[in-house]
Order: C-alpha cells, then structure tokens, then sequence
C-alpha cells in the first residue's frame, strides 16, 4: 500500500490517463460501425446480412475477452499489477494497427479478438494496483473514479477496514453475495455491450448523421461517469449489504429505462432515455466489475476474483453480438429493447432472493 494516500491518488491519475488509452483502442468498432456497414453495402452486401457479421465479430470479441478475463489472474499474479497493465496496453496498441490493415471480415475478427484478449488484462491489474496503493475504506470512491478512465474515457468499499484471510475461491461459488455480483455483472455486462457497441447504428436508424450518431451515443458512458463516482462514494458509506441492495435497485431502473425506448418516438425521448440508462447502470456496473472483487476477498486475489466476476458478465456480452443483431433485424430495435429490459428483471430477481440468502 502506498503510504500517503494523497500520494496514491495522484498516481491514480496515471492509472486512468492509462486506461483511457485502453479505451481509445476499443470504442474504434462501435463508433466506426455504421461506416462499416455502409461500406459492405457498397460492395453488395445487404444491410442485415452486414449487421449480422458485424454482430458476429463483435460476438467473437467478447468470448475472446472472456478467456482473456480468465487468464488475466495468472497473468496479474506473475508480473504484478503495473507489469500486467503495460503488457495488456502495448498489446491492445499492436492489435489495433493490425486491426486498420485488415481486409475482410474473418481477418478483422482476428485481429479484433487479439486485441480484447490484451485488453482484459488491463481492468484486474488495475483492480490489483487499487487495491495495493489505497487503504479499504477507499476502495469504492477509489474504483468509482478509476471507473471515469473507460467511463470518460468512452466518451472522448468500503466504510470500515477489514482483513480478508486468502479464500479458496471454489468456496467463492457457495456465497450469495458473490453469486449477486456475477448476477448483476452478466445484466448490467449485457445492457453496457449493447449500449457501446449499437448505439451509434441505432442512432443513424432514427435519422441522426454518422457524426451526431457517435456524439450522441456518448451520453451513455459520460453519465455512467457521474454514476460511477456517486455509487462509490455513497457504497463507501453504506457498506457491502447496502451495495447489495443498490445492485438491485440499478437493475430494477435498468429494466425500466430499457422498457422505455419502446416509447421511444423522437430522437429527443432517446437522448434522455441514454442518458438515464448511463446514471442508473454505470454505477453499479462499475462496482460488478471493480470494488466487488475487493469487497470480497484480500487485494491479492482481487486480480483473480475480477477476472471471474468479469468473466461471467462478459456471458452476458455474448449476446450483444450477432445474437442481438439477428434480434435486432427480425424484431426491430423495439424487440432487442424488450429482451433487455426482460433480461434485467430476471437478473433482478435472482439477486433479491440471493440478498435474502445473505443475510
């Protein structure tokens, strides 16, 4: 831990300028999306077929992300979490040249995958280095605003101190409280990926240019900044039972504004419904997939418990991929809204009756 928490929090700023540049290698695919789409069309590819090999790219991604998720502990574990963010930087960087010399589509899922792979393994290092440089009662505010590097960065927990003894983490698996956190990462993981990966084609659908299409889809994640930092700052006050039942109230809202887009009439109704989807999910998706894992065991194996939680959530982003895609041309976007706000309902009720388990 570093001894001066003035000092960490200055080094945290390090942290998001860094992760910020994660993102900027990520958000390249949704943003350029509608270009793409464009350009298959201009070589004869129809608009849904297009949408579906895009969507099944991005499918790809995210189960390339996942295994990356998976791996990422060991990783953390061998090269310490500096070692192993600079490693998953570098790699995303090399990946994303790569990814602007691609030429076809199977060759652009390659490179695509490579770089999601590189990229989990940023998000448990820098859980792994939060936790090393903050003391306990700073972990929610400090992860909240750590959180504002893919937050922002897409755009352009604790009150009381405690010791956690190491924790096999098959015995992870029979605590409610940590089986609500992969509840509410696989939902709020599903709504975060859809959001971020079709915002843009959405927009362009209901009229909006190319330009304000990707201007508008970054209310998302700019409010879900504000919501990351206010959901750490407040969890740090009322501890982990009470983030539980934040974690439920967030996928209650979820589901509402979700439900909401079927009303949805002008691009004005959208605006507002983005952006209340970003203050009601960013923060408790921001602590699925950050201070949960340091709620629940020692920052040792935070590196190792994120890239579970994360991994589990990231089940959920398989089905922002070409399975909403599909949905998405033979429904419309109202039928794509309707699973996710169901979606969301379901995962609100496991995790009520798990918060009663915990108890």
């Amino acid at each position: 831990m570093i001894t001066s928490e003035r000092l960490a929090w200055r080094a945290a700023l390090l942290l998001i300028l860094g992760y910020m540049a994660y993102y900027f290698c990520r958000t390249n695919f949704s943003v350029g999306r509608p270009s793409q789409l464009l350009e298959l069309a201009q070589g004869g590819v129809s608009h849904e077929v297009a949408t579906v090999a895009l969507g099944r790219v991005a499918t790809f991604g995210v189960i390339a992300g996942i295994c990356g998720k998976l791996l990422a502990g060991r990783v953390v574990a061998k090269l310490g979490g500096v070692g192993a963010f600079v490693l998953g930087g570098l790699g995303a960087a090399l990946a994303t040249v790569a990814f602007g010399f691609s030429n076809s589509i199977p060759l652009f899922g390659v490179c695509w995958g490579a770089n999601r792979i590189f990229q989990a393994v940023g998000w448990p290092a820098a859980v792994r280095i939060v936790g090393s440089w903050f003391p306990a009662g700073s972990y929610g505010k400090a992860m909240g605003i750590v959180s504002l590097a893919w937050l922002f960065g897409d755009a352009l927990s604790r009150a009381i101190p405690k010791t956690h003894e190491p924790v096999p983490l098959r015995q992870l698996f029979a605590r409610p409280a940590f089986l609500g956190v992969c509840v509410g990462a696989f939902g709020f993981t599903l709504v975060n990926v859809t959001l971020s990966e079709w915002l843009p084609v959405y927009f362009t659908g209901i009229g909006l240019s190319q330009g304000s299409a990707a201007l508008a889809s970054g209310l998302y994640p700019l409010m879900g900044g504000v919501s990351a930092v206010a959901f750490g700052a407040w969890g740090d006050r009322i501890g982990g039972h009470g983030r539980q039942k934040l974690l439920l109230i967030g996928l209650l809202l979820t589901a509402l504004s979700m439900a909401g887009f079927l009303l949805a009439k002008t691009p004005t109704i959208a605006f507002v419904l983005v952006a209340f989807s970003g203050l009601v999910a960013g923060g408790p998706y921001a602590y699925t997939v950050g201070a949960a894992a340091l709620d629940l065991v020692e920052s040792k194996q935070a590196a190792s418990v994120n890239g579970i939680i994360d991994g589990v959530g990231y089940l959920g982003a398989i089905l922002a991929g070409e399975a909403l895609a599909r949905l998405a041309v033979a429904l419309g976007w109202n039928g794509a809204f309707a699973a996710l706000a169901g979606v969301c309902l379901l995962a609100s009720t496991l995790c009520a009756i798990l918060n009663r388990q915990a108890r």
